[in-house]
């Protein structure tokens, strides 16, 4: 951590850690499964606070016992001694050949006593069954724990820094790296060329770090820039099964139908914005507000558009104009509301983006009649009777759209002063049928109808599917997935809609029920299901101001049950909620998106056994707000 300490001896905190504590990763509190898929290990010093992360399911779980079959270091079976927190380890009696000052902190043995490995605080070692050196591996911190897969073939690392990385026991190669923040348990998972998997909100704990030379403050670019190219969480659960990056990307762009690689990052880094003024913490009175800009363009691509959100939402801004050359400056005029609000730029180079920059500005005017109470228009879809009766083992959506949508009714004189609801969830009426068309009918309303002030929801349940390309698409009523283009909406086609509705926007998915369409997916494609964590973190890019919550995390399914009152946990729990205001612990009774979060969270693993995990996720750019009111 670190902070400020005054003349008088006090300290204050600035920043707490926010990496697992890697110290102490001997035994059980750092265990892999005989592949070194799952490996299980303490968030906190030792074994404290243990979780298990699962490449093949995209979950982080808590672990509260060693499971069965994982395999903890072995450090018996060779004539290695004074190991253990030691400047001088020894083979049969010899000592090691160490560097100055370096010692050993933790050892594990091959499964058939071939060789073994020490961790120090300079390097990782590997040494044969003679005590003769093989290699040896710097890392990003001191290696506090190492363990070997059943067959030896890997080798993984608990780092000081916060991450475990998995080597090629061969040569020390990396294959794979996992970083989890304690505090949120957000997690995301990369190969040395920067594929990744992350789970909701995980996938900007990383990003890349380019240097401008020594008199300039360097770039950072979050991965999420990235994302079209390197979110590829099929390459990332194939690396260990092949051992070789290079391997592990031909296959899965075979499988996915994928010719052309990943252009390096250099080829075309996103453009650059900073907010000359105002400053942070600056007064504002009136709604139109000047906004000075700085512009850099790494790519040297002229930025061809900025973007002005207020709280995360787009807001009508004049005065921008193209760039032609890598560096601009210039002042745009914004629209706000008369509010305190976080007033955020974010600039783009033909489909490049920057990172959003941001400031937070108080409102220090007139309360004005704009200000009247927002209203509350949502989108309620429920597939049940889906046209292909091998997708029809979801019982309950129609239901959980119908009990929902009498919920947000409900809301009607609370926070809003009016609510209005379309639900589509009936396939004998025309007007009504699942189908793509009226999906999409009901999307063009809520554009039409939904303002700068008002809070617009989308509540979509049924089967959701992933392709071979790893575009996620929601099955409507019609789905045939040979012709997914006509009978089905895709991720880029709902983003779209969604993100130009005006105001506050939220999306309620409950699409990852198992069945018939994902199990063929399976046996077509060769893959588990589609990870929920990639479609959130997709839906809820920066620019497009929505917040999203999705019923389940990783690949977990989605569960429903005719004990949970013919709903789905998901929707019992948000019913639960904001229906009988159980969400709230404001004494406003007011609650907000973090509160929903919680309780759902919550809740449904109670319902579920811990089997279902729902998430959340909203861009940064975005503060906790109201979404609902509960009746005192």
């Amino acid at each position: 951590m670190f902070g400020v300490v005054s003349a008088q001896g006090v300290a204050r905190i600035l920043q707490a850690p926010r990496t697992a504590d890697m110290a102490g990763k001997q035994g059980s509190a750092f265990a892999l499964s005989p592949d070194a898929a799952l490996v299980r290990f303490g968030l906190a010093y030792g074994e404290k606070e243990p979780v298990v992360f699962d490449l093949a399911a995209a979950s982080l779980t808590d672990s509260p016992s060693l499971p069965p079959k994982f395999l903890p270091p072995k450090v018996d079976g060779l004539p290695v001694t004074d190991w253990s927190d030691n400047y001088a380890p020894k083979f049969k009696g010899a000592k090691l050949a160490f560097d100055p000052y370096e010692w050993s902190m933790v050892m594990a043995n091959r499964p058939d006593a071939s060789g073994f490995a020490l961790g120090t605080n300079f390097w990782v070692r590997a040494y044969d069954a003679k005590g003769e050196e093989r290699w040896k591996q710097a890392g990003p911190g001191f290696a506090w724990g190492v363990d070997f897969s059943a067959d030896g073939a890997i080798l993984a690392v608990a780092y000081g820094d916060g991450t475990i990385r998995w080597l090629r026991w061969s040569d020390g190669a990396e294959l794979l790296a996992l970083f989890v923040e304690p505090q949120s348990r957000k997690y995301v998972a990369w190969t040395p060329s920067g594929y990744y998997m992350a789970s909701a909100g995980g996938e900007d704990l990383i990003g890349w770090h380019v240097n401008r030379g020594w008199t300039q403050e360097a770039d950072f670019f979050p991965a999420s820039q990235f994302r079209a190219q390197y979110n590829r969480p099929d390459i990332v659960r194939l690396v260990l099964q092949t051992r070789d990056e290079a391997e592990a990307v031909r296959r899965a762009n075979a499988a996915n139908d994928r010719a052309i690689p990943a252009r390096p990052i250099g080829a075309a880094l996103p453009p650059v914005v900073s907010i000359t003024s105002p400053q942070n913490g600056s007064h504002f009175s009136s709604e139109l507000l000047e906004i000075g800009y700085a512009l850099r363009s790494p790519s040297g691509l002229p930025v061809d558009k900025l973007d002005v959100l207020a709280d995360g939402e787009p807001v009508t801004s004049t005065g921008f104009e193209k760039t032609t050359g890598p560096e601009a400056k210039g002042r745009v005029v914004a629209t706000l509301p008369r509010k305190d609000t976080t007033v955020s730029l974010i600039a783009h180079s033909g489909d490049l983006t920057s990172a959003p920059v941001s400031v937070k500005l108080e409102y220090y005017g007139p309360s004005p009649a704009e200000l009247l109470k927002p209203k509350l228009y949502a989108l309620l879809v429920g597939v049940t009777h889906y046209a292909n009766p091998d997708y029809n083992d979801i019982v309950y959506s129609a239901h959980d759209a119908e009990e929902f949508a009498a919920a947000l009714m409900a809301q009607k004189g609370g926070l809003y002063a009016d609510v209005q609801v379309r639900v589509v969830d009936d396939p004998g009426r025309s007007d009504t049928d699942p189908t793509r068309a009226n999906v999409e009918n009901g999307l063009y309303w809520l554009q039409q109808a939904a303002k700068n002030r008002d809070l617009a929801v989308v509540f979509l349940a049924g089967h959701g599917f992933l392709d071979a390309k790893q575009n996620f698409w929601f099955l409507t009523r019609e789905a045939d997935i040979s012709k997914l283009r006509t009978t089905a909406i895709s991720t880029d086609d709902l983003h779209d809609l969604i993100a130009s509705i005006p105001g506050k926007k939220v999306l309620f998915i409950d699409a990852c029920h198992s069945g018939a369409a994902t199990v063929g997916y399976r046996a077509t494609v060769g893959g588990t299901t589609f990870d929920m964590g990639k479609v959130v973190n997709d839906f809820s890019s920066v620019g497009s101001g929505v917040v999203v919550y999705a019923a389940s995390t990783g690949t977990e399914w989605a569960q429903e049950k005719f004990d949970w009152g013919e709903h789905g946990a998901f929707t019992k729990a948000l019913i639960e909620a904001i229906g009988n205001g159980k969400a709230s612990i404001d004494p406003s009774h007011r609650i907000t998106t973090d509160m929903l979060d919680l309780y759902v969270e919550e809740r449904v693993k109670e319902l579920t056994g811990g089997q279902q995990h729902p998430v959340m996720n909203k861009p940064d750019v975005i503060p906790d707000f109201p979404i609902a009111m509960a009746k005192p």
